[in-house]
């Protein structure tokens, strides 16, 4: 079942993604992010409580990326 970080931040991504110009929606949706790729990497790191399924490693590179995109957008979408 999924954790709570992981609905919230799901939950923030569907909801920037209608409204990229809400400058605080947009920075509560990047937080969400740093969050969740921390929510993996700690698990993966730290506690080993995750295994070396492909699934994970999606799900690693798919929230790295839209980490880096909304860090790099910034300005354009938040002006």
């Amino acid at each position: 079942m999924p954790t709570l970080q992981l609905r919230l931040s799901s939950i923030f991504r569907l909801v920037t993604a209608f409204n990229t110009t809400n400058g605080p929606l947009y920075e509560v949706t990047l937080w969400a992010y740093v969050v969740i790729v921390g929510h993996w990497i700690t698990d993966w790191l730290t506690y080993n409580a995750v295994t070396g399924d492909i699934a994970v490693y999606r799900s690693i590179i798919i929230d790295v990326g839209g980490l880096l995109w909304m860090a790099s957008m910034w300005s354009f979408y938040t002006v």
